[in-house]
């Protein structure tokens, strides 16, 4: 998340997570999601998505703390990342100036992306999902053949289409995993809001390789990353002429 334009410095901010700045603290947030209220007496709940320094994670809180202050909200960023708010967003404001807390909950209202409840469920089976399989290893384009054997399972093959890189996970594969894992939507309705996210490549997933077409889920680096991935670490190295070509 960027600050409002009319507040941005005039000069790059040095990002110190021990003194915490305002505009560190704003860059550090991924996302923001709002889901809404389920009933016209319910409270809809915010999700903020961080990253400090490559230290990934979320907080929940409902708007009605949101709203009231800034203390449970420091609460539950000191409790997951040992880090509490800027000095400046917790100063008490001059006499009819708006507080930097309130501009700070009129921002995410204003930029979040908002998500009905029942797809909120959703959205938790999806990120669970990724969680899981950004744990897997990473075949090279030059090993696709390897890739395709039908033995070789939970593996990635790394792809580039139209500038963009994706990690390809054997669709027979995604269907084993959502049974292991319990997923409680289907199939389907998941590659459905992959798309709508940006997580998963629109278009056919079929791979071509000695003659035969192996489909795939062609989801993108980013998504991964994300979630845990290490792209360089989980590579697996070519061989060539009996020697680890990469090592």
């Amino acid at each position: 998340m960027e600050l409002p334009p009319d507040e941005k410095p005039p000069e790059p901010t040095q990002n110190t997570y021990g003194n915490l700045t305002k505009e560190t603290f704003y860059s550090s947030i991924e996302e923001v999601i709002k889901i809404e209220p389920l009933t016209s007496s319910s409270i809809a709940r915010y999700t903020f998505n961080f990253d400090f320094g490559g230290i990934k994670g979320n907080i929940e809180i409902n708007a009605t703390d949101l709203m009231r202050g800034y203390k449970k909200f420091e609460e539950l960023l000191f409790s997951h990342f040992d880090i509490t708010l800027p000095s400046k967003m917790k100063a008490k404001p001059e006499p009819g100036v708006t507080s930097e807390w309130n501009k700070f909950v009129r921002y995410c209202a204003a930029s979040c992306t908002k998500i009905q409840p029942e797809e909120s469920v959703e959205w938790e089976e999806i990120d669970r999902l990724l969680e899981y399989i950004s744990r897997f290893n990473i075949f090279a384009e030059s090993q696709k053949d390897e890739w395709g054997n039908k033995n070789t399972r939970y593996i990635f093959l790394e792809k580039v289409d139209k500038g963009t890189k994706y990690y390809c996970l054997k669709s027979s594969d995604a269907a084993q995993i959502f049974k292991d894992l319990n997923i409680i939507i289907t199939r389907e309705d998941m590659g459905k809001i992959m798309k709508q996210r940006g997580i998963k490549r629109k278009g056919t997933g079929n791979i071509k390789m000695s003659g035969k077409y192996v489909t795939a889920w062609w989801l993108t680096e980013k998504s991964l990353i994300e979630h845990g991935l290490e792209p360089e670490k989980s590579k697996i190295p070519v061989m060539v002429g009996g020697l680890y070509d990469n090592l």
